[in-house]
Parts: structure tokens; C-alpha cells; sequence
């Protein structure tokens, strides 16, 4: 069955169904009128969509996932990275369709080249890490820059809040 993490702003509690919000929210014109850097986030996430469709369509969306982990440290290095509140452990209804792949991929997409960001999201669904050798970086190839992969599962399906793990007026702090 396996033990999965779900970070988040928001208090939940025990037995709420999580529902996938992302794809709804930045596909919203009013998400991303205001701002550029919303718009090219919007941008990016469209490039990944096409790219998963046309190459990697069994794998699950980002637009359409709720953003999970499978360890305890991942979700941790996301809460502190994005200052999120809560980290919930959490029951997926078919574990099996959950997928992972390194989300430090997204952080290269900024300023690179259409192709360089279909590449990117190439390498994202094929399940590569951002530190593998043999993958080409774009714009920031010899840049020097250093990233560490962070490593988050998709899932398409019903999940459930099992426990707060981690949070306000937790007594599980890690």
C-alpha cells in the first residue's frame, strides 16, 4: 500500500477527500492576467501538458494530479522551499497509479527556449533526475548552478487525509 505525504496551506482533517485544484487554478485567466511571472508558469505547464500527451499519455498530469510525496524528507524540503504549513500522511484508493518524478526539473524552465522546455519535460515524464549526467540543462547548462532533485508523486484519484503529520498544534514536529 505504501505511505504518502501531501503538503499544503490549508488544515485538513482526518478523512477529508483531497481533490486536484492546480490544473483548475492556473488555467483560470485570472490566475495569470496580472502578473508575468503566473503567466509563463501557465506557459510552462501547457509545454508539459503537450509533451506528456503526445509522449508519455499513461503518465498521470500535472494539471489533473494532487501533488504528493513518498517520503518524509521530500516533503519536508518542499513545505520549507514553497513555506507551506502542513504535511498530512495520507491513503490513495490505487497507490499503483501513482507516479514520481523530480520537480526541480520545473525550476530550469524559467527563461529557456520553447524547445529547451519540451526537452526539460521530456526529461521530467521519462523520470530522470535533474543530476543525471547525460541531460542538457538549456539555458543554464554551464551555468555553474547547483539544484537538488526534489522528488514528487502524482496521482489521479481519490485520496484521503489520514493524520497531520507535521503542522501547527502538531505534536509530531520533526
Amino acid at each position: 500500500m505504501g505511505i504518502f505525504y501531501h503538503v499544503s496551506s490549508i488544515k485538513l482533517d482526518k478523512g477529508t477527500i483531497l481533490e486536484p485544484r492546480y490544473g483548475d487554478t492556473i488555467n483560470t485567466h485570472r490566475y495569470f492576467r496580472d502578473t508575468y511571472s503566473r503567466f509563463s508558469q501557465y506557459l510552462k505547464e501547457s509545454i508539459f501538458e503537450d509533451v506528456r500527451t503526445n509522449k508519455f499519455s499513461s503518465s498521470p498530469s500535472r494539471v489533473k494530479s494532487i501533488y504528493l510525496w513518498q517520503d518524509l524528507e521530500n516533503a519536508m524540503k518542499y513545505k520549507n522551499k514553497y513555506n507551506k504549513s502542513f504535511i498530512y500522511e495520507v491513503v490513495l484508493e490505487e497507490p499503483n497509479l501513482a507516479k514520481e518524478f523530480d520537480m526541480s526539473w520545473m525550476d530550469l524552465t524559467d527563461f529557456q527556449y520553447y524547445d529547451s522546455i519540451k526537452e526539460i519535460a521530456d526529461y521530467y515524464y521519462s523520470g530522470k533526475s535533474v543530476n543525471e549526467g547525460s541531460v542538457n540543462w538549456g539555458f543554464y547548462e554551464d551555468s555553474g548552478a547547483k539544484l537538488e532533485p526534489i522528488w514528487e508523486t502524482l496521482y489521479e484519484g481519490k485520496v484521503t487525509v489520514k493524520r497531520l503529520v507535521s503542522g501547527k498544534n502538531c505534536r509530531y514536529h520533526f
